[in-house]
């Protein structure tokens, strides 16, 4: 289970935070949540990870992507932030 909340923490920051679990069974929410976000998300929005508990093989590469699309991965776990500095096979 995942839960995904768009906060407003000033003029220039819109902060996403990711709650639960990012698998195969939560992935398709998350997608959907990021491609028809309300409102709007800008490009440099950080997505905070703090509540993240668990991250699986295509769960990391969405993460990757939205790193890669200009967003800001912040607030991971040890654990969480180790997984997404490991190299890509």
């Amino acid at each position: 289970m995942i839960k995904l909340t768009i906060h407003s923490t000033g003029p220039d920051l819109t902060v996403v935070r990711i709650v639960g679990r990012l698998d195969a069974t939560s992935l398709s929410d998350a997608r959907e949540f990021f491609a028809n976000p309300h409102p709007p998300l800008p490009p440099d929005t950080s997505i905070d990870l703090s509540g993240l508990i668990a991250l699986d093989a295509p769960g990391r590469r969405f993460l990757l992507d939205l790193r890669s699309a200009g967003h800001k991965l912040v607030g991971g776990s040890l654990y969480i932030n180790q997984l997404l500095m490991e190299p890509t096979p």
